[in-house]
């Protein structure tokens, strides 16, 4: 977006100028607890004393990026198409290093790292976990700093590719979302009995990241976005052979494009006639919320498991709304667990702006400079409108083989269908999305912890 915004400013620039001139015109998820469930190893690292442990996890994946010409697959929006389309192993891989250290008997501090392919490259962007915390004995915790915003089942371990059967999760439920962790506080309540755990959170705080819903870089450099504050709740409860969560985030989004003078002086001049110009001004430079709702279970009886999440993604911000959704069936013999998965992501594709009205040549050069400009710049919008939303669903098939102790080797494929007039994050290099189309990858991943 970062594109349209150096040519919305141009365009802004050029119009103003002719306005005054008078023109118009397997994680298996355990039983609930306050532990960060991110590392489940038995090999911590002892020399840092008992009050201490140290774990990792790593992940080296391939993925042929480069199969087609004119699409470039992602995990997530965090990254950049051009660097995997140049080298198929910065898809999946990574390595991440996590650090806990009981303090008393009711704090204790967590810190946790990871290395990958992502836009932000600064020491804190690959910092996902740090954060102190204290406990209560009636099950009460606070905790303090940077740590894992609770929005769906793999929020805080998303990035350790042994805790569940894919090579990577569903892209139309998990890939869009560009934030890991959030900066704030985090309360969290549990209570239950012998056959019923409850765990509620509450977290406040904020969140920026960058990112880039085009697939290929551009010289006006990602996007940035920050939000501030954010709320999220979630209430989870276990029993049995089921796990079942449900989420509530509220995002108050700033706008990197400032609203000015000069911006109101040309909306006054443009609007007469183009009456929509004004709700695009207003929609790129004025904060907005945004607010997801989630629902997710998880069944496991036996060798059997079946997982599913569902998603509503709801913002005044260009009349972007959506559903996304995936379903997860997977079968284990002995040290294999092949799988398949359905995932579903559908936004709104009305565009909410009308065009500029027809202004018919003329000998007036102004005048047609005018044109041109607005044509320009309603084309402009309705890209980076487009490149938002997504409409796609896909077909997922794998198999994990736990090969060693706490290591996975993984196969899957995944096939995807994208629908004409919607982006996607697995982008098209040249930005036109005019037709129905269908893609295909394949993945390989050792995934291990220690």
């Amino acid at each position: 977006m970062n594109n349209f915004m150096r040519i919305f400013s141009v365009f802004c620039g050029a119009l103003f100028t002719l306005t005054t001139m008078n023109v118009s015109a397997d994680y298996t998820p355990t039983k609930t607890t306050t532990q960060v469930p991110v590392i489940d190893s038995d090999q911590s690292s002892d020399w840092l004393g008992d009050n201490w442990s140290f774990n990792g996890f790593g992940t080296i994946g391939y993925t042929q990026t480069d199969k087609y010409d004119d699409r470039i697959p992602r995990r997530t929006i965090f990254q950049s198409g051009s660097k995997l389309q140049d080298n198929g192993f910065l898809l999946d891989s990574q390595l991440g290093f996590q650090i806990k250290g009981q303090i008393t008997d009711h704090w204790d501090v967590v810190a946790q790292a990871v290395a990958r392919e992502q836009f932000a490259n600064g020491f804190e962007d690959f910092v996902d976990i740090a954060f102190a915390r204290y406990s209560t004995q009636d099950q009460w915790t606070f905790s303090v700093g940077r740590q894992a915003f609770d929005l769906f089942f793999l929020s805080d371990h998303q990035s350790t590719g042994y805790s569940y059967d894919w090579v990577r999760p569903p892209t139309e439920y998990y890939g869009s979302i560009p934030y890991n962790y959030f900066d704030g506080l985090k309360i969290t309540k549990q209570w239950g009995d012998f056959n019923n755990d409850w765990q509620w959170k509450l977290s406040v705080g904020n969140i920026k990241a960058e990112f880039d819903n085009d697939v290929v870089d551009n010289s006006a450099g990602v996007d940035s976005t920050k939000a501030n504050p954010i709320y999220g709740t979630e209430l989870t409860w276990q029993t049995g052979q089921w796990h079942v969560r449900t989420s509530y985030a509220l995002f108050k989004f700033e706008q990197a494009l400032a609203h000015d003078d000069k911006l109101d002086m040309l909306v006054n001049d443009i609007s007469p006639f183009w009456p929509d110009f004004g709700q695009i001004i207003n929609d790129f430079t004025v904060s907005y919320d945004l607010s997801m709702t989630s629902l997710g279970a998880l069944w496991q009886y036996n060798d059997w498991k079946i997982q599913s999440e569902w998603s509503h993604i709801s913002t005044d911000f260009i009349g972007y709304n959506g559903n996304r959704a995936y379903f997860h069936v997977a079968k284990r013999f002995k040290a294999w667990r092949p799988f398949v998965t359905l995932s579903y992501a559908h936004d709104s594709q009305q565009l909410r702006y009308a065009p500029p009205p027809f202004i018919p040549p003329s000998d007036n050069e102004d005048l047609n400079e005018l044109a041109s400009i607005l044509d320009e710049f309603y084309g402009e919008v309705v890209d980076v409108v487009t490149s938002m939303r997504h409409n796609q669903h896909s077909v997922s098939l794998g198999v994990r083989w736990d090969v060693a102790p706490q290591k996975a080797l993984k196969l899957q494929c995944d096939k995807f269908y994208f629908k004409a007039g919607s982006g996607s994050i697995h982008g098209r290099t040249d930005f036109k999305y005019r037709n129905n189309e269908s893609r295909s990858w394949c993945s390989v991943a050792l995934d291990w912890v220690f």
